[in-house]
């Protein structure tokens, strides 16, 4: 049976899935003008999966370690993340008619926003 935080993140990454499933339709429709837009976004929430689950991976092996399993510990999680969202930075930053660069940074934070909203919710439910 998964745990509470397991359950949170599963949540979290499934609906950066669905914003970025919804980001890519809308780039398939979208007219010229919002194409570089939608295709930021959709990159961006892609992005923001990828550091999401790696958060999670890094929060589940320094519990592990906490809890007294010495094979598992945190890694270059952090790093890989930071480089994750800077290769899309270099790249958008030199190929902008690909993706908006200011909405591919700000649809990162798709998945962190809803994990941390989750969190907040299920507190106050529980208050």
């Amino acid at each position: 049976m998964a745990g509470e935080f397991e359950t949170r993140v599963r949540r979290a990454l499934r609906n950066t899935l669905w914003a970025a499933a919804a980001f890519v339709l809308w780039w398939a429709v979208a007219p010229p003008g919002q194409r570089r837009w939608a295709a930021g976004l959709a990159v961006g929430a892609l992005v923001g999966v990828y550091y999401l689950y790696s958060a999670a991976r890094q929060a589940r092996q320094a519990a592990a370690a906490a809890l007294g399993n010495p094979r598992l510990r945190p890694g270059f999680a952090a790093v890989s993340r930071i480089s994750a969202v800077l290769l899309m930075v270099f790249v958008l930053y030199r190929h902008p008619e690909w993706a908006s660069l200011p909405a591919a940074v700000a649809a990162v934070w798709i998945g962190p926003a809803l994990a941390l909203a989750d969190h907040l919710l299920a507190s106050k439910r529980k208050s």
